[in-house]
């Protein structure tokens, strides 16, 4: 059955594919591939991983920025005619409740319980938007004193640590940071609807009646046959599977 693409069905499908991309990106192995024997890092592709695992989080995060729909009283949900078209959420930061403001105080929602409440002190979330996420989104590189590891589950995902000299450096572990992301993601996508449904993004993304209509023709694919070809770009399709 062919559909138009709601606006919250392409967010939910492009959070999927992130934590797919993120996967490939931590399980891949340098030291397998001779292309990779001059490689100055020789663990897994950190650096792309990184820069997916932190624009899932900005994007969640973004869409409870400064959102009032969300934030009319003090409970969890904005409710009307008995039942919930909103979620609200405040969060803990330096020992006070926050709301999420825009730029590096969309990274709070790393103390949410989407992100298993990482306690982090505005410093923190500071140095990861700053010094991480945006050297990394718009240079490709990071400035002295911080580096990006793989690190084991069980780990903090961002640490501050000393060298044998005493000075202090910052660590970014890709491997626990991807699993608590996708403990995020799966959570986030259980109450997608109630979120994003009361955020002023989805309004901002100029998507007029909610819908993505006027594809190209050229890029829409009514059926696909698995012996074909891949579609040509993600979300040019109009017609769904009954699972995944």
């Amino acid at each position: 059955m062919e559909q138009k693409l709601a606006f919250n069905q392409v967010l939910d499908e492009s959070l999927r594919e992130m934590i797919k991309a993120a996967k490939y990106c931590i399980d891949y192995d340098k030291k397998k591939y001779l292309e990779w024997k001059d490689a100055v890092f020789p663990g897994c592709l950190g650096f792309p991983a990184s820069i997916i695992l932190f624009s899932i989080a900005d994007a969640i995060g973004g869409y409870f920025e400064k959102n009032e729909k969300n934030n009319k009283d003090n409970q969890s949900f904005t409710v009307s005619n008995g039942i919930p078209v909103a979620k609200k959420l405040e969060v803990t930061v330096d020992g006070s409740l926050k709301k999420i403001g825009k730029d590096d105080k969309h990274f709070y929602i790393f103390n949410s319980n989407y992100y298993k409440n990482q306690n982090f002190s505005s410093e923190d979330i500071s140095i990861l938007y700053k010094n991480y996420r945006s050297h990394l989104v718009h240079n490709l590189s990071l400035p002295s004193y911080h580096v990006i590891d793989y690190g084991n589950n069980e780990d903090k995902f961002f640490q501050k640590r000393e060298n044998e000299t005493g000075e202090e450096y910052y660590v970014l572990l890709v491997k626990p940071f991807f699993e608590v992301t996708k403990f995020a993601v799966n959570e986030f996508r259980k109450e997608l609807d109630l979120v994003v449904d009361g955020s002023k993004w989805k309004d901002n993304i100029s998507w007029k009646n909610k819908y993505l209509t006027n594809i190209p023709n050229e890029i829409i694919q009514t059926s696909w046959d698995e012996k074909d070809s891949p579609p040509p770009t993600s979300g040019a399709f109009i017609k769904f599977p009954d699972s995944f």
